[in-house]
């Protein structure tokens, strides 16, 4: 096998490795996130450090203490969907009878590991270009937070991977992975 990098996209390149591969998507690279959304967490930060400096001075009332809650909240929330646009990437890997699945920001995030004679019905299934504006799972998809466009089944669950591919690139990977699995 090559150890050649081939890439399905500009954000899609994938590596056989040994009996595996290894697949990479970083995160897609929104201008409007990048650039209006910091500014908009340094104002949302500042705010935050006032009314926490009103509520230390013994100014604020107990409603603010719930502002504050909900902002820091928040803030974790938007800086991580921040971290995630600038520096976020999925690592997929299939390799001694192991699918691998990381989603990694700054080199941490979490990893899940599926038997892979278990993973059932790999397919593309996810909201390309439809209007899902309205959609819980589709606000947190399209933030980076969670989902993909890539299914999978295992053990009575759908899992996924793939945050953000467009409709091509999922049905590309799909296609180079299931030719792996089949080897």
């Amino acid at each position: 096998m090559s150890s050649r990098a081939l890439r399905l996209s500009s954000r899609v390149a994938y590596q056989e490795q040994g009996d595996g591969f290894r697949v990479e998507i970083e995160s897609n690279k929104q201008i409007w996130i990048l650039i209006f959304v910091p500014a908009f967490l340094v104002m949302w930060t500042l705010a935050g450090i006032g009314v926490a400096f009103s509520l230390l001075s013994g100014n604020g009332s107990p409603g603010l203490l719930l502002w504050l809650l909900m902002w820091t909240v928040a803030e974790a929330i938007i800086s991580y969907a921040v971290a995630w646009a600038m520096f976020g990437k999925e690592i997929v890997e299939l390799g001694d009878g192991v699918l691998t699945i990381k989603r990694v920001t700054l080199g941490l995030g979490p990893t899940r590991r599926y038997e892979a004679d278990k993973v059932q019905d790999l397919r593309p299934s996810g909201y390309f270009g439809g209007f899902g504006a309205f959609s819980w799972s589709w606000n947190l998809a399209y933030w980076g937070l969670t989902g993909g466009t890539v299914a999978f089944d295992y053990r009575g669950k759908t899992e996924r991977f793939g945050i953000q591919l467009e409709e091509r690139e999922a049905r590309e990977l799909v296609r180079v992975i299931q030719g792996y699995f089949n080897q």
